[in-house]
C-alpha cells in the first residue's frame, strides 16, 4: 500500500492499546488540573489542585451560562488562580487536553472569535504576574479527573470550592490511582 508518499508496509489496521499516566509536578510545584465539558446545553468546568507528590490539596466546579468553549476555558483557568492566591500557592503548571497558551496568549489573536475577550485575557496575564507558573498540554484520558469534576459543575448552580470528601468515590479512586502512577490504557 502506499498513499502520499507514505508506505503503509506492515499496518494491518488493528490499533494498539497504548498507556499513559498523570504524572506529578516537580518539587514546590503544584499542578492545577483543568477541564470543561459541554453536557447538553450546559457547559461544566474545574480544576483540581495537587502538590508535587500528587496529594489533592483543592479542586472547584461549575457551570457557565456562555456557547463560546474560549470563555469557559478563560473562566476554568481565572478560578484556578483565584483559588491558588487564596491558599497561597504560587508556584504552578497548569494542565488541560486543550492548548492554553494559544487561549490566553495576549500577543495577537491567534484563534477566531477570541478577540472580544481580550480583557478577560489581560486580567488574566495580571494575575499571573505574581506567580511562577508553566502551561502544559496533556491527553485528555490523563485529565480523567478534571473532566469527571467538570461533569459535576454541569450541575451545580453557582461556583463551589470542593475538598476530597465531596468528590465523588469514584473521582477519589483516581486520584489514588494517579498519585500511585497507575497508567490509563487506550486504543
Amino acid at each position: 500500500m502506499f498513499f502520499f508518499g507514505i508506505t503503509g508496509d506492515g499496518y494491518n489496521g488493528i490499533m494498539k492499546p497504548f498507556c499513559v499516566r498523570w504524572c506529578k509536578s516537580v518539587l514546590n510545584f503544584c499542578k492545577v488540573n483543568l477541564a470543561w465539558v459541554k453536557v447538553g446545553n450546559k457547559f461544566g468546568y474545574a480544576g483540581i489542585i495537587r502538590n508535587h507528590l500528587g496529594t489533592f490539596i483543592s479542586g472547584f466546579a461549575d457551570w457557565a451560562m456562555t456557547e463560546d468553549n474560549h470563555t469557559v476555558v478563560l473562566m476554568s483557568v481565572m478560578s484556578g488562580i483565584k483559588l491558588c492566591k487564596k491558599l497561597i500557592i504560587y508556584n504552578i503548571v497548569f494542565e488541560a487536553s486543550s492548548p492554553l497558551v494559544n487561549i490566553i496568549n495576549t500577543g495577537g489573536n491567534d484563534l477566531i472569535g477570541v478577540s472580544n475577550l481580550f480583557y478577560v485575557r489581560r486580567r488574566i496575564f495580571e494575575e499571573l504576574i505574581s506567580f511562577s507558573y508553566s502551561i502544559s498540554v496533556i491527553n485528555m484520558e490523563v485529565n480523567a479527573v478534571a473532566q469527571a469534576v467538570a461533569v459535576l459543575g454541569t450541575m451545580l448552580k453557582h461556583y463551589k470550592e470542593l475538598n476530597r470528601d465531596q468528590l465523588l468515590v469514584y473521582v477519589q479512586g483516581l486520584l489514588n490511582l494517579d498519585q500511585i502512577g497507575f497508567p490509563y490504557v487506550y486504543h
